[in-house]
């Protein structure tokens, strides 16, 4: 790569940053709904013809928004591998807390992702597993680390049935403004099913 394809990237970087940004302003602003290419174009100070052959579309454009903390999210996760937890139900609201620290920051634009992505109802569990893959993987490294005596099947069955709880929960939690902490109590009568199974399956 020469000099000039590198400043490109550069640019190219620093641009979708800047658009991420203003998408992101623009929704805590005036919400989805009046959101269009063309005012995050001018609050940008790029064209709607750049933003669409970088995205594509509003929808891929929010979705992208939404995602681009996905590494750091997946870090996290990994990073709890040297947390002090002892029980599955510590790890269960662990994994939730650090959704929560992104899912709730711009609750509008979680909200219109979720209504935009998958269907647990209409969609297959590969294509719920392949979106989610990289999530997954991540705690059950961290599963792994924490409850070696945990079997194969629930090192697979946790990840998943985490999502789907959490994912049902989110809905709810966004529609009714609820914090973090009242999100964690929502979820803990779900999370005690999940982690008394877990605890009966390393006591086999």
């Amino acid at each position: 790569m020469n000099e000039q394809d590198v400043v490109h990237d550069k640019k190219s970087v620093e641009t979708r940053a800047r658009i991420f940004s203003s998408t992101i302003d623009l929704i805590n602003d005036i919400g989805t709904e009046k959101l269009t290419i063309r005012k995050i174009a001018e609050a940008a100070g790029v064209s709607p013809a750049l933003i669409i052959q970088y995205f594509g579309s509003k929808a891929e454009l929010l979705q992208q928004a939404f995602e681009q903390r996905n590494e750091e999210l997946k870090q996290s996760i990994q990073k709890m591998k040297n947390e002090e937890i002892k029980t599955p139900i510590q790890l269960l609201v662990r994994f939730a807390e650090t959704q929560m620290d992104r899912d709730l920051v711009h609750p509008a634009l979680t909200l219109t992702v979720l209504a935009n992505s998958f269907s647990w109802d209409i969609d297959s569990q590969e294509r719920v597993d392949n979106r989610l893959k990289g999530f997954r993987l991540a705690q059950r490294e961290v599963l792994e680390a924490k409850f070696p005596k945990l079997s194969e099947h629930y090192l697979k069955f946790v990840p998943l049935t985490f999502f789907f709880v959490y994912g049902q929960a989110l809905r709810r939690m966004l529609q009714t403004h609820m914090t973090s902490a009242e999100g964690i109590e929502f979820l803990m009568p779900h999370f005690k099913i999940l982690a008394d199974a877990m605890e009966a399956d390393m006591a086999r």
